[in-house]
């Protein structure tokens, strides 16, 4: 009996990686992830446009850089160290007309935050500056730029910039399940799913019976699930050009009070913007086939 408890054990873990190899093939593509301890800079109007930043959150950074509020928190000492791993590894990308790189040694410590105005949904906004480039003028010079109707007056060369994250950082031990949810927002979450998916496709709608779902978040106003399943099929989109792979059963769903749709119909409507749906992506590509966030 013990010997053919473990022979099906065997058979279950071959399965598993047999499906794992199956999905990497799915997709035509996949993408390195965790490469560099790095985020991506952009500037204000990219931010903006990019639907990182609301008008709301344009104002109070104008009023934080013109002196109308005062800023009081101060920056997070990982994300500040992140902030200037990314700026040092633009510099040593940097290349001449020849080819050649034209700050390889450039180094973190080489970066200075100059003005933190605060955090946005996970977009840092900051002034910074390095010991390559000369940001200061020694005349008068006004540089306006309007972004979402608000103004910005510039008075040498440099600029808020926005910085974001470009991989999670979550801890197995901490998050199961996707991100942590009490019992409550689990439920209201849940009920949300049932009441679009009861009204979208009457009473007998996929996963009806299943009450445990991976979380990744709320995202431009939706909560965004993956239900678990059963193992022995995987599950393979293509989104984008961002392949979500993971061994399992069903789409991502996205969900809010007005609506339900899977992640890759919102995407293709406009719900998400390509960072957004990167954001999701990471997740995903971070969660094993249990459903347990890994470090």
């Amino acid at each position: 009996m013990r010997n053919k408890e473990r022979n099906m054990k065997k058979i279950s873990v071959l399965l598993i990686v047999l499906l794992l190899l199956l999905s990497l093939s799915a997709c035509d593509k996949t993408e390195d992830i965790g490469q560099e301890d790095i985020g991506t800079f952009y500037n204000l109007r990219e931010a903006y446009e990019e639907g990182l930043l609301t008008v709301e959150n344009v104002q109070s950074i104008a009023d934080y850089y013109h002196g109308t509020l005062k800023y009081s928190r101060s920056l997070n000492l990982k994300i500040k160290q992140k902030i200037k791993e990314t700026r040092a590894y633009i510099l040593r990308r940097e290349t001449s007309s020849d080819g050649t790189i034209i700050y390889p040694e450039a180094k973190a410590r080489d970066v200075t935050i100059l003005k933190y105005f605060g955090e946005y949904n996970g977009s840092f906004a900051v002034m910074i500056k390095d010991v390559y480039y000369d940001y200061y003028l020694d005349y008068y010079y006004s540089r306006p730029d309007i972004v979402g109707g608000i103004e910005f007056d510039y008075y040498d060369r440099n600029s808020i910039l926005i910085w974001v994250d470009e991989e999670p950082n979550f801890s197995a031990e901490q998050y199961r399940l996707g991100l942590p949810l009490e019992d409550e927002e689990r439920q209201a979450i849940l009920q949300l799913y049932r009441n679009w998916a009861e009204n979208e496709f009457g009473e007998n709608y996929s996963f009806k019976e299943q009450d445990t779902f991976i979380y990744y978040g709320q995202h431009n106003g939706f909560h965004v699930l993956k239900f678990t399943g059963w193992y022995f099929s995987f599950f393979a989109e293509e989104i984008d050009d961002l392949c979500f792979y993971r061994p399992g059963v069903g789409d991502i769903y996205v969900v809010n009070e007005s609506m339900g749709k899977t992640l890759k119909e919102a995407y293709e409507e406009g719900y998400f913007t390509r960072i957004q749906l990167k954001e999701i992506h990471n997740i995903h590509m971070n969660i094993d086939y249990y459903g347990v966030v890994k470090d």
